[in-house]
């Protein structure tokens, strides 16, 4: 009788373990799951980041796309100014922090007249309108006729500056005290300006060929120009131009 209760007792055990392997084997599986659920979280974590990341860029990039459009003004309101360019007409939006400057001075909307040329600087808005930061009038000496060029500057000196166009041509560009220079929205001295870095200008074309040069606008972050000149294979490094502001 003994030996049967051994026996009964031995199976008796031995059908609770084998209940309980499975038990055991999915508690083996739960502690090992957070080692899987870990890495995924974090692979989330890191897509998060690089979207983010990438939406940073975009919006300091949006930021850095200050322009300038030169022109005449062909009508004005309160909100904005329908402006006369080279390349068609443009929209100039006003707003609250437009600042007005005629002569280095801070004047008011009412000084801006029809038939003036001025230029205005800001950033582009989504409908490819130029939200104005600041608006300026230009001499009546740099009214009318005037060209309006850029490109490269290669080397600069006291009272000139070397710039080459998109055609690889390289123009002579006469400065004096009345010459405003601009990087982006900012006012700066001409001494603040860098060779190899890009330029659009407006000026009064002399006979020999030279600009005298009433506005220089140096372009953010180093704007390319397409360049109109065929390609060469060569050896030789050769400076790559692509577009600038409208």
């Amino acid at each position: 009788m003994r030996n049967k209760y051994i026996v009964f007792s031995i199976l008796y055990i031995g059908v609770l373990v084998f209940l309980s392997f499975p038990v055991f084997a999915q508690e083996a599986t739960k502690s090992a799951s957070p080692s899987s659920s870990l890495i995924e979280k974090l692979n989330q974590l890191k897509a998060e980041i690089a979207s983010k990341a990438s939406q940073l860029k975009k919006e300091v990039n949006k930021k850095l796309e200050n322009k300038a459009i030169a022109g005449v003004i062909d009508s004005i309101t309160d909100d904005q100014i329908n402006l006369a360019t080279k390349n068609g007409n443009k929209t100039i939006v006003l707003n609250e922090y437009t600042i007005f400057e005629i002569n280095e001075r801070d004047v008011d909307l009412e000084d801006f007249k029809e038939e003036e040329y001025i230029v205005a600087l800001g950033d582009f808005d989504d409908k490819e309108n130029l939200v104005a930061k600041k608006v300026i009038k230009l001499d009546e000496e740099d009214y009318s006729p005037k060209e309006i060029v850029w490109g490269q500057i290669q080397s600069l000196s006291p009272l000139s500056l070397i710039l080459r166009n998109k055609d690889h041509k390289d123009l002579n560009i006469l400065i004096n005290r009345n010459t405003s220079y601009y990087l982006g929205p900012d006012e700066i001295t001409y001494s603040q300006i860098n060779s190899k870095t890009f330029a659009a200008l407006t000026g009064q074309l002399n006979e020999d060929q030279s600009i005298r040069a009433g506005f220089i606008y140096i372009i953010p972050s180093g704007g390319i120009l397409k360049s109109n000149k065929p390609k060469v294979p060569s050896p030789v490094a050769t400076s790559s131009f692509s577009s600038l502001p409208k």
